[in-house]
This record gives structure tokens, C-alpha cells and sequence, in this order.
């Protein structure tokens, strides 16, 4: 009994610290975080992209030199502002489904109208950032993108390995 009452705390609490990160992550992959209205420099952040950047991260793991780091902060300044375009879109979208949802008159032409709007929403995203991505990765050396490469499969080992103990604490 004990040992189930320390798995079910233990998995409860590892829920709960996913719950509070996953919000966070998410916020900075769309490059919310530090990079909000020049939030990391008036933290005094070294860096404009702000410590916790995937950018950021990104750039000090591969060593880029400051022509490249210059590059790169051209690419994301001349995509930010149209990714912030579409993410306020996005969010009028939704507002609307919304109050047309808790309106209580079920107009299913306006939902599917709105749902179309909210897919081309999401389709400017994935296409802006994946531009951005490709632009970045042009201004990388080879020997750079390999590395980036290396660091995304230990990436996707470390999430596995965290799901299957996530798992584990549940049974």
C-alpha cells in the first residue's frame, strides 16, 4: 500500500511539473518567453533572443561565430513580426469559435468557416517558421548542421526516456 501511494504521489507530481513546463515550452517555441517587446534585454540577458530560447541554445551548442549570429538574428527579426501577425489571427479565431459556441446557437456553416480560417491559420505558421528554420540552417556550416542533427535525435531519446518513466510511475 505504501508502494503505490509513493508511485501515485510520485506520478502526481511529475504530472503536475509537465503540466506547469509543457505551457511554458510551447510559449517560447513560438518565440514568446524573453523575446516578448524586448523583455530579455531589459533583463540585461546577454543575448536579444533571451537565455531561454531555443535559438539561443541552439547557437552557443553549435559555436556560431558572429557573422552567423548576426544572420540569424536578421532571419528571426524579419519572421517575427509575421509570425506575431498570425498567432494574433489565430487567436481572434479562436475567441470567435468561442462565442459562437457559447452563444447557444449552433451555427455549423460559421464553425466550419472559422475552422478553414483557424487550418490556414496554422498552415502561415508552419510554413513561416519552417522557412525561417531552412534560412537558418543555410547560414550554418555542414559540420554545424550535423551536430544539430546529433543533438535532436539525443533530444528525441531523452523525451522517449522520460515518457517511459512517466509511464512506469502511472502502473
Amino acid at each position: 500500500m505504501k508502494k503505490l501511494t509513493i508511485t501515485l504521489l510520485t506520478g502526481t507530481l511529475l504530472a503536475g511539473g509537465l503540466g506547469l513546463t509543457v505551457p511554458a515550452l510551447a510559449e517560447r517555441s513560438d518565440m514568446g518567453g524573453c523575446w516578448k517587446q524586448g523583455h530579455a534585454m531589459q533583463h540585461g540577458h546577454g543575448h536579444r533572443f533571451g537565455d531561454g530560447s531555443r535559438i539561443e541554445r541552439m547557437m552557443e551548442h553549435l559555436d556560431v561565430n558572429e557573422d552567423q549570429r548576426t544572420q540569424v538574428e536578421t532571419i528571426v527579426d524579419n519572421t517575427r513580426p509575421q509570425l506575431q501577425a498570425v498567432r494574433e489571427k489565430k487567436q481572434e479565431t479562436r475567441k470567435q469559435i468561442r462565442e459562437l459556441v457559447h452563444s447557444g446557437n449552433y451555427d455549423e456553416v460559421a464553425i466550419s468557416a472559422l475552422a478553414d480560417e483557424q487550418a490556414a491559420n496554422v498552415k502561415s505558421k508552419i510554413m513561416l517558421r519552417t522557412r525561417m528554420m531552412s534560412e537558418i540552417l543555410a547560414v550554418l556550416t555542414d559540420e554545424q548542421r550535423a551536430q544539430l542533427e546529433q543533438f535532436k535525435r539525443m533530444r528525441g531519446k531523452h523525451r522517449f526516456f522520460i515518457e517511459l518513466l512517466f509511464m512506469q510511475t502511472l502502473f
